[in-house]
């Protein structure tokens, strides 16, 4: 539930910033959303292969 809530809150400061203008609401909710990441990989529900496509996209948006 924790990792849910904090995946919703970066994706939304992000897009909100986004949409608004704001420079530093992307930037927390992308840093964000690393948290549950770092979490899901940790536990082992996301392949560690799979983040170098993360930081790719992240670096893309």
């Amino acid at each position: 539930m924790g990792l849910t809530v904090l995946l919703f809150a970066g994706r939304l400061l992000f897009w909100m910033g986004l949409r608004f203008g704001q420079r530093g609401w992307p930037l927390s909710g992308g840093s964000l959303l690393l948290i549950p990441f770092a979490g899901m990989v940790a536990s082992g529900s996301i392949a560690p292969a799979i983040l170098p496509v993360l930081a790719s996209v992240g670096v893309l948006a």
